[in-house]
């Protein structure tokens, strides 16, 4: 297709310009370009205007503070960060001074329970042993190399680790395996029959003997592990009729 052609006319002449399509698509191109940028600019422009505004304004808050005053604010906050750290130093302190009254409270409570405990569960066995016929002393504490110990000490020693303490306040006597103990009925044994076994079997010299054959004039005898072991009063003892030495081996004992 043949390309436009253009007239110009100046005075009495007329100039015939021929214009190609690309030139022209060229010009309108830049021309969009050179329009687009300028508005960027303009915009930019206009950002960066509102900025320095901004700035500007900042200085002059900035210039307006009495310096002095400023110095003043400061310190002043800088006073309320050190309260605030002292009162924040002091609730830790007094909350692990709580901590440690509560854990100390708790731990006096549970030592106050076990003592009670030990003496509900002391009391129970001296009752039954004594009820049983326990001794109330064996041995002649005065005398020399003799033990420091009465028999229901004796006794209590024996079970202290057998020894469970219900809820309710029943005492339950366990075996070597940690098991509760019955009696023959197949109910927990009792303290009473539990005495009743220990006086049959190897704590019988902790017990008065049933027939002490005082009208003989022959040395009484209790069983013990079998064996048999001598009886003799505190007033024997001192008389010199009792030997330290089978008192000493077990193999005597004094009665008051």
């Amino acid at each position: 297709m043949p390309s436009e052609i253009e007239t110009e006319t100046t005075g009495t002449e007329t100039t015939i310009t021929q214009a190609e399509p690309q030139e022209i698509q060229n010009l309108l191109s830049a021309l969009e370009k050179e329009r687009t940028g300028r508005a960027q600019a303009e915009k930019e422009l206009k950002a960066r205007t509102i900025k320095e505004q901004e700035l500007q304004a900042q200085l002059k808050r900035v210039e307006a503070i009495d310096p002095d005053q400023y110095k003043k604010l400061q310190e002043a906050q800088a006073r309320r960060d050190e309260d605030d750290l002292l009162r924040r130093k002091k609730f830790d302190e007094v909350r692990q001074q709580y901590l440690n009254e509560a854990d100390a409270a708790r731990k006096q409570t549970t030592d106050l329970k076990n003592q009670y405990n030990s003496l509900l569960t002391k009391t129970a066995i001296e009752k039954a042993f004594f009820e049983a016929g326990g001794r109330k002393s064996s041995f002649d504490l005065s005398a020399q190399g003799t033990e420091d110990v009465t028999p229901a000490e004796a006794i209590l020693y024996v079970l202290q680790h057998r020894i469970r303490l219900e809820e309710t306040g029943q005492i339950v006597f366990l075996n070597s395996v940690g098991n509760t103990e019955m009696n023959s009925e197949g109910r927990v044994k009792s303290i009473s029959e539990k005495m009743v076994e220990l006086k049959k079997g190897s704590m019988g010299a902790l017990f008065e003997p049933e027939n002490t054959n005082s009208g003989t004039g022959a040395t009484p005898t209790v069983s013990s592990n079998g064996k048999p072991v001598k009886v003799y009063s505190v007033e024997q003892a001192r008389n010199g009729r009792a030997s330290m030495d089978d008192i000493a081996s077990g193999k005597a004992i004094i009665t008051r």
